[in-house]
């Protein structure tokens, strides 16, 4: 087959370079490309197959290329994203069309379009300065005719100028702020240390669409404005209910936190107290009734407090009335 296709050296920097199968299949779509318009008969119609285009499916493209169909359809996505290609079924058949192809193939001087690396979707976007390879022959004959043009390279700043002007179109129809925009071109167009290039320039793909719509969605998500911020509503620590028990009466009364001094005492006369406070008291006094019910049978007999209080004098021990325990307890009566 004869022929040649132009190539440029930045390919190398292009993300198809880190797989080889996908660069040979890129490559093979360059030369399966028309290189000039033809028309060919198919079915009852006659179909025009411009110059860049060239008809297949993905199944014949799998075997072409020693891929799976589902392989040769992500390959094929991949390359749309990338605004590398285009496809339709218009006539019946899939027709691929190589986006700027007359860009890259052109024999007229240099260009400055690298394949797949433009900055969006749009196609006249210039982002490198690369020179098409031509045929050795040529170029000797444009040497000696000094007929070649010397394509001049975009400097830094025509280059810093072309991609804030497409951050402030994409940044409009995202909708996303000056502010951002400029905090946007901060970041990606930043130099290398060297002063060469943008930071934008040394990534292998770059989709500004996308870029500016994560961008914005992480501006959403990250943002720390404190109108914009909801406030969690206050929780109030609901106060329990305690329970207490009068020791005289048995009577239970329940109060919101810890009791005070003017619930301290019920009605009889007895202080209220916490259920645990109360057993154990009921214990002590429980057991001290059986002693004294050990010591003198007749405890039980007759009137028991003036039974419990003979004892307790006959052993010494001093009785203080409910007054002399309020005192002694801080309690002022």
């Amino acid at each position: 087959m004869r022929g040649w296709i132009s190539l440029q050296k930045q390919i190398r920097n292009h993300w198809l370079w880190d797989d080889p199968k996908y660069l040979k299949a890129w490559l093979d779509m360059l030369m399966m490309a028309n290189y000039s318009e033809v028309k060919k008969p198919y079915k009852d119609q006659i179909v025009t197959i411009k110059r860049g285009e060239f008809p297949s499916s993905y199944r014949k493209l799998g075997e072409r290329w020693g891929m799976a169909k589902n392989t040769v359809v992500k390959f094929m996505n991949r390359l749309k994203a990338d605004t590398m290609i285009d496809t339709h079924t218009d006539f019946g058949f899939t027709l691929v069309k190589i986006m700027n192809y007359e860009k890259y193939q052109s024999q007229e001087g240099t260009v400055t379009d690298t394949v797949g690396m433009t900055v969006s979707d749009t196609p006249a976007m210039t982002v490198s300065d690369t020179t098409i390879i031509k045929d050795n022959k040529i170029n000797k004959t444009n040497k000696k005719k000094g007929d070649a043009k010397k394509a001049s390279p975009l400097t830094l700043k025509d280059r810093q100028l072309k991609f804030v002007e497409q951050i402030k179109k994409v940044g409009k129809e995202q909708g996303l702020p000056e502010v951002e925009q400029r905090k946007f071109n901060n970041h990606w167009g930043a130099t290398n240390q060297g002063g060469k290039k943008m930071r934008w320039e040394m990534e292998k793909v770059f989709d500004m669409k996308r870029r500016m719509a994560t961008w914005k969605m992480n501006m959403t998500a990250f943002s720390w404005d404190k109108d914009a911020q909801v406030k969690a509503p206050e929780i109030q620590k609901e106060i329990k209910k305690v329970k207490y028990i009068c020791f005289g009466c048995d009577k239970v009364k329940e109060v919101q936190g810890e009791i005070t001094s003017n619930d301290a005492f019920c009605e009889c006369g007895d202080q209220f107290m916490k259920p645990y406070e109360y057993n154990t008291m009921k214990a002590k006094d429980n057991s001290s009734k059986n002693s004294l019910q050990a010591e003198n049978p007749s405890f039980l007999s007759g009137n028991p407090q003036s039974k419990e209080k003979e004892i307790k004098e006959s052993r010494g021990e001093v009785l203080m009335t409910d007054q002399q325990i309020l005192e002694k307890l801080g309690y002022a009566v």
